[in-house]
């Protein structure tokens, strides 16, 4: 009866170990992420052209150019994930800082 239980208890203790405890993580100052679910990101709404150089495309050209936009999930944490859902990271954009410079 020990051996059972003690084959149980470790289950459990995995499970809550690889699904729960490894399914936490952050994003740092410097990174923006991007979560997938099943390869999927979540979308925002209908991609619309919000760019000011829109007003200068033909009505061909703002169709090749309404590309999807996804939700970014900030810097800060933790956050969670499922096992089914990855989390893709990328540095975030400064505006202000001059590359080559």
């Amino acid at each position: 009866m020990s051996v059972v239980a003690g084959i149980v208890f470790g289950f459990i203790v995995w499970f809550l170990m690889r699904y729960l405890v490894a399914g936490i993580y952050t994003v740092d100052q410097n990174e923006r992420a991007v979560k997938t679910i099943f390869g999927r990101a979540e979308r925002l709404t209908d991609a619309a052209i919000d760019d000011p150089y829109a007003e200068y495309l033909r009505p061909e050209e703002r169709e090749r150019y309404r590309y999807p936009q996804v939700v970014v999930i900030p810097p800060g944490g933790p956050y969670f994930k499922w096992p089914w859902e990855r989390i893709y990271k990328g540095f975030g954009c400064n505006p202000n800082h001059e590359h080559g410079a």
